[in-house]
């Protein structure tokens, strides 16, 4: 389980971190263990990690968001141990072998293993330690190879990676020369909100702070871009009837495994102890 969120920097950029923290402590219990920062600068992007959110925010890390300045787009990641180890290397944003697609991801891929087989042999994962590797990292290269198919048709591509993916997930896309976000939901929420000041905002849940108004939620196999303007619908998927997988999750805090599967429609059905949002 992880959490999303990000930002179109309108005006205040001062504002606008701040907010972003405000929404990262509302969705907090969605992992705290690993944190990361895209900012796409006049198409230009700038990626950051690090071991936590909190050291992700913090006064000595100052210089990192130095890069988020008027017209920025920001996706900020925050997460529980996805592998055996809690290294830098794992955590979000995940970027292609060429730095020119920056992936955030909040949820479950099942059928990586499948698709990394047919990935290997032409992408380099940065995540490979042995035979293990993010799922996330699947997603990436997915989406560069369903954008070779779709002639550079961004919304085209990511229709692609939802007809061959199953799980349950939302992913956000920051795209060198892009002049905004690309957004997905799998069945995991992506809501839409807008401060006093015109900034935009997604995030996995909605907070309750008093200058943020929501303005939509995605719809189920939705794809759509945040800009300046706001939220446009791109495109919509045609949603697949799903069977029952079942996948583990271990966190940080319980190293017991807690079973859960995904239901017909792909959304979680905890059998654990876990609280599933």
């Amino acid at each position: 389980m992880c959490g999303i969120l990000g930002a179109v920097v309108n005006k205040d950029r001062e504002q606008v971190i701040k907010t972003l923290y405000d929404l990262f402590l509302n969705q907090k219990t969605r992992g705290t263990d690993g944190a990361g920062i895209s900012v796409n600068n006049g198409g230009e992007l700038f990626r950051f990690r690090s071991l936590s959110p909190f050291r992700l925010f913090a006064v000595y890390n100052y210089w990192v968001w130095q890069n988020v300045a008027k017209n920025s787009l920001v996706m900020v990641h925050h997460r529980y141990p996805t592998s055996s180890e809690n290294k830098v290397v794992f955590n979000h944003p995940i970027a292609n072998e060429d730095d020119t697609v920056h992936l955030i991801h909040n949820g479950v891929l099942v059928n990586d293993k499948e698709l990394f087989k047919k990935q290997k042999k032409n992408h380099t994962f940065e995540t490979l330690k042995k035979d293990k590797f993010t799922d996330s990292e699947v997603i990436v290269h997915l989406f560069e190879d369903e954008l070779k198919k779709a002639n550079g048709d961004i919304a085209k591509a990511l229709k692609g990676v939802y007809k061959e993916t199953e799980g349950s997930f939302s992913i956000a896309l920051n795209i060198k020369g892009e002049t905004g976000v690309y957004l997905m939901k799998h069945s995991m929420p992506v809501i839409i909100s807008k401060d006093d000041n015109g900034n935009y905002y997604f995030s996995s849940q909605l907070s309750a702070k008093s200058y943020l108004s929501k303005i939509t939620e995605l719809a189920e196999g939705e794809i759509g871009i945040l800009k300046e303007d706001g939220y446009t619908k791109l495109s919509k998927c045609k949603e697949k009837t799903r069977k029952y997988k079942t996948v583990f999750y271990e966190s940080n805090e319980d190293s017991n495994k807690d079973e859960v599967h995904l239901n017909a429609k792909g959304y979680w059905v905890n059998t654990g102890q876990t609280k599933w949002n």
